[in-house]
């Protein structure tokens, strides 16, 4: 059992290095994507214990890019917010504002929170805060070269056992 869950682990491993190294190299068609339906599809996808609810904005924009990068993007991110809540309800809150250049996307949840000190780590490749097992250290750090490649930004907010909102750029 151990050793079928470090081959797993090593699977996860070289997949996101593969992605990772891949995500600025490869020329991928750009098309509008519908955000909203794509944030749906996410949701029926990963998986979440039945006490995390997911509210998605009505107001997700069409977006131009590539449906693979920007559903890694989102995915990662909804993903992370399900593995940070630690409370008997949970919730997470997929919303949008605009700005003349720009859609500021935010997905806010009720978990356990991230120390300011680790605002930065976070986005690079192989450094986790926690010790859980499973995470490889890669999905922020994918997250955060999907936005850069679409010349976007991503930072967050978070209190210590109150939840945190990402927060990232997307063109018009």
């Amino acid at each position: 059992n151990i050793v079928l869950k470090s081959v797993e682990k090593m699977d996860a491993l070289i997949s996101g290095i593969l992605n990772y190294s891949t995500i600025d190299q490869e020329v991928l068609d750009v098309y509008e994507v519908d955000t909203h339906h794509l944030v749906n599809e996410i949701v029926q996808i990963i998986y979440k214990p039945a006490h995390i609810k997911i509210e998605v904005s009505e107001k997700l924009p069409v977006v131009n890019g590539d449906k693979f990068r920007l559903q890694q993007l989102f995915q990662n991110l909804m993903q992370n917010a399900v593995k940070s809540i630690d409370k008997p309800e949970g919730i997470i809150k997929v919303d949008v504002e605009e700005n003349s250049d720009f859609w500021i996307f935010s997905i806010k949840d009720n978990g356990k929170g991230i120390e300011k000190d680790h605002f930065n780590k976070i986005f690079q490749i192989f450094e986790k805060i926690d010790n859980d097992f499973n995470s490889t250290g890669i999905g922020l750090s994918i997250v955060k070269k999907i936005i850069d490649f679409y010349g976007g930004k991503i930072w967050l907010e978070s209190e210590l056992s109150i939840g945190t909102i990402f927060y990232f750029t997307l063109p018009k």
